[in-house]
């Protein structure tokens, strides 16, 4: 019990990521996914464990180089991102009560603020998932730190605040706001230092937006991400408008998060003289506005408000909690109800991004796979599908991709290599190794009738083995 005590509050936060992989743990599901971007992501992952550092150019590294190097230590491939996720929220709302601790905030108060926090659906189904919004908000809540850091005169402080920056601008473009936001809240904190200090500190705080942009430069010499990443520039030829940020930064924070950000904007008022918090007033400020310009300029990367205010609601327990000091006293209750909100994923409802078709014939082909070694499986799905497959066997070097099923190639030059007569398509298999096929079509169902055994079908899946003749 002593041992306990001694234990700084925060501590109690850690049952939060235990409490989501239990709650995981019971979901009869072969893979928890928000969109088909889980699969890109931890397929990028994979390609920085195997010594490609950039693996796109459409989205910025830095959660890839951190399921890299989980993945290059041996974590499983589906289970990395899910581990690089949850820590980097838990480490964000640590830090959140740790500033809230700076600034005067008992235990009991610091932990009800991050368990309301927690308590909300956003944070469990992100944590699980394989996108980048986590590292991202992590990244947000080094530079909101740091910014409370300072104003104790702690050394490292400022190389915090730039290093979070650099972390959430390497993350998602959206965040790029923040790193703005963090330029302005330095200079804002540094206004008696020279005009060269503050310069530079704002300038250490945009070198990632900058360097990305000069890296697509020399790569593409075209800055068109800038309006819209790729595969939404041929999706949504329109630009959003500043004023669907602001009411999506509005709601999505009420949706997900509604009591933390009342309790948060009433500690705000409580404390409004503290003049410790103005240069977070000012990160926040700064960020807004960059956001609404760049909606009003067309500047689409904050197309998911939902996600993208993440970081901002993980930081709500520093306003909050000063609120709430009045509430409550004992630690022991605060530690009560970090429990009590540890156990609230598990009423969350499991979100339907991912199909259960492509599941289960990826785990069967998986499973034939690992029977068969040195041979591979040929993909006939949409692209995003097929990504899936890859993403659910965790072996994407023994995955081809051969055509969208419409008949479409995946590129002029990658036609179907399941289309001629059938000892063509037996020649061309056997040339690259492949030993089992999925198709989502029935075009090529007459050729594959004659070449391989149908293992398998689900929904609008069918598995293939080919007969080896």
């Amino acid at each position: 019990m002593n041992a306990l005590r001694r234990l700084p509050a925060e501590a109690w936060l850690l049952l939060w990521p235990l409490a989501v992989l239990a709650w995981r743990a019971t979901l009869d599901v072969e893979v928890f996914s928000l969109s088909e971007d889980d699969f890109s992501r931890t397929l990028d992952g994979w390609r920085v464990a195997h010594g490609t550092l950039f693996p796109t150019d459409v989205w910025p590294p830095g959660a890839a180089w951190l399921v890299g190097l989980l993945l290059a230590f041996g974590a499983p491939l589906h289970a990395a991102p899910a581990l690089v996720n949850l820590a980097a929220i838990t480490a964000a709302v640590v830090l959140a009560s740790d500033a809230a601790r700076r600034l005067g905030a008992p235990a009991p108060a610091r932990l009800l603020a991050a368990a309301i926090v927690l308590g909300s659906r956003w944070p469990a189904w992100l944590g699980l998932s394989a996108l980048a919004e986590p590292p991202g908000a992590l990244g947000f809540a080094l530079v909101v730190h740091g910014l409370i850091r300072r104003q104790t005169g702690d050394r490292g402080a400022r190389t915090e605040v730039i290093a979070g920056a650099a972390l959430a601008a390497l993350c998602r473009y959206e965040a790029w706001a923040v790193a703005v936001g963090a330029a302005v809240a330095l200079a804002v904190d540094a206004a008696e230092a020279s005009r060269l200090r503050r310069a530079a500190g704002a300038a250490a705080a945009l070198a990632v937006p900058l360097a990305w942009t000069a890296l697509e430069w020399a790569w593409n010499r075209d800055v068109s991400f800038l309006l819209h990443s790729r595969e939404m520039l041929s999706a949504n030829p329109g630009s959003a408008r500043g004023v669907d940020y602001l009411s999506g930064l509005v709601f999505d924070l009420l949706q997900g998060c509604g009591p933390a950000l009342v309790l948060a904007a009433l500690g705000a008022w409580a404390t409004r003289e503290d003049r410790r918090l103005r240069p977070i007033l000012a990160l926040w400020g700064g960020t807004a506005i960059a956001y609404l310009l760049a909606g009003a300029l067309g500047f689409a990367g904050a197309h998911n408000p939902a996600r993208v205010w993440l970081g901002h609601a993980l930081v709500l327990p520093i306003f909050a909690a000063p609120y709430l000091a009045r509430w409550s006293r004992e630690r022991r209750i605060g530690a009560g109800i970090v429990a009590a909100a540890a156990c609230l994923p598990f009423w969350a409802p499991v979100p339907g991004g991912y199909d259960t078709d492509t599941a289960r014939i990826a785990a069967r082909t998986r499973g034939e796979l690992a029977a068969a070694p040195g041979l591979r499986v040929m993909v006939e799905a949409v692209p995003w599908a097929c990504v899936a497959v890859d993403g659910l066997i965790g072996a994407p070097e023994l995955v081809s991709w051969d055509r969208i099923p419409d008949g479409t190639p995946l590129s002029p030059t990658h036609l179907s290599e399941l289309g001629g007569d059938v000892d063509t398509v037996r020649a061309a298999l056997r040339a690259r190794g492949i030993g089992f096929v999925v198709t989502g079509s029935l075009d090529h169902v007459r050729t594959l009738a004659e070449l391989a055994d149908d293992l398998e079908r689900d929904g609008r899946w069918t598995l293939w083995r080919v007969r080896r003749q």
